[in-house]
């Protein structure tokens, strides 16, 4: 169960990670494939539930994630296993916004960190020089793991690896079923366990404030 007093911890884990340099710009970093396989396919629109672990700095956090995809649009909302909100993430037009996090949470860890691993990880339409491969079918794995790394200024800043990948009924390609994040500038590991894919096109109500983007 997570307890108030563990995002607290997060929070604190994550301003000292903040601490350690200044703020990065927030700039498209490079993308680079490491391991050359294919990444999975997925619709251009699309809603995933996942179980998600993340660790950062000896503090871990488990919660529920919920992200909806609608081409470059996305929104990423994360619940706790009581049903409290923790983070409402929005992407629009390749503008990136917090519309909730936790207290004491440094909002570029999530702006620069958690929702640049997101898109890179799960949006089809982000960014424009990532591998080819989504909905084309085909072999996903070459040596049993796929790998992106972003890079900024010739440092990796974060690290994002294909664990494995699963059938699911309705789409030809297989997808993402557990995807491990790590991020080198915040500090942070996050891994993303897939519970349900649904192919249902995306409306607007997804994207509308004030809704939980389920």
């Amino acid at each position: 169960m997570t307890r108030p007093g563990s995002v607290v911890a997060l929070a604190l884990a994550l301003s000292g990670a903040a601490c350690l340099g200044p703020s990065p710009r927030l700039i498209p970093p490079e993308v680079h494939m490491a391991s050359g396989a294919a990444w999975p396919g997925l619709p251009d629109s699309y809603r995933m539930i996942h179980r998600v672990h993340l660790d950062v700095r000896g503090r871990s956090l488990d919660f529920l994630g919920y992200l909806a995809v609608s081409g470059s649009r996305w929104r990423a909302v994360a619940f706790t296993e009581m049903g409290g909100r923790l983070f409402d993430l929005i992407s629009e037009n390749g503008r990136p916004e917090v519309l909730l996090s936790p207290p004491g949470m440094p909002r570029a860890a999530l702006l620069d960190g958690v929702m640049r691993d997101i898109a890179a990880a799960f949006v089809p339409a982000w960014p424009s020089g990532r591998p080819a491969g989504r909905g084309e079918g085909g072999p996903v794995l070459a040596d049993g793991t796929s790998k992106v790394v972003l890079r900024r200024g010739g440092e990796t800043i974060s690290e994002i690896t294909l664990l494995s990948t699963r059938s699911v009924d309705g789409w030809p390609s297989a997808v993402p079923d557990r995807v491990s994040m790590r991020n080198l500038h915040w500090g942070y590991v996050m891994e993303a366990k897939l519970v349900r894919l649904d192919l249902r096109p995306v409306d607007e109500a997804a994207f509308r404030r004030g809704k939980a983007g389920k």
